[in-house]
Formats: structure tokens, sequence, C-alpha cells
């Protein structure tokens, strides 16, 4: 069962920050979003790209907002991936 979102950032770069209380995980015994007391399952079809920049994604949308492993993720992430955002049209 992969960890996802911030917990695979954490896990994955290397962060000096605590964990999420509940990490996320991709389980294809699940077919919605299960909350249980120590983790979250999320069904093997959600939308995920597989960087570090698809985990923060994921974090963002599904997990809410966590400031500290947000500031120590990005400047691992560096500014390449977001090189190729454009603002959109107003």
């Amino acid at each position: 069962m992969p960890k996802v979102g911030y917990a695979s950032l954490v896990e994955t770069l290397g962060l000096r920050v605590s964990p999420p209380a509940r990490p996320a995980f991709v389980d294809t015994s699940v077919n919605r979003r299960v909350d249980t007391p120590d983790r979250t399952l999320f069904p093997t079809g959600v939308a995920l790209v597989d960087t570090p920049l698809g985990h923060l994604e994921f974090a963002l949308r599904h997990e809410g907002i966590d400031l500290p492993i947000i500031a120590s993720a990005l400047p691992a992430i560096g500014g390449g991936p977001f090189s190729g955002f454009r603002p959109l049209p107003r």
C-alpha cells in the first residue's frame, strides 16, 4: 500500500518535519475515501502523478493545508517543475 500526498513527500524528500497524523495511502481494497483513526485510504482510481509535484497537488486537493510540510517541500522540489506554469486567463 503506497503512501501518497504529504506522507510520501516527507518520506521521499527526507523532510525534517513531523509527518501527517493520518498518512494517506492508495489501497486496492477501497472504492472511495476511507478515514480511519490512523490513516486515510484512497482508491487506485484517484488521479495522481507519481512525482513530488504530483504528491503535493494530491495533498492540497485531498488532505488540506500542512504549512510545515509545504514550506519544507517547495525548496526540495525546486523551481523546475513549476517553470511550465502559465497564469490563467482572467
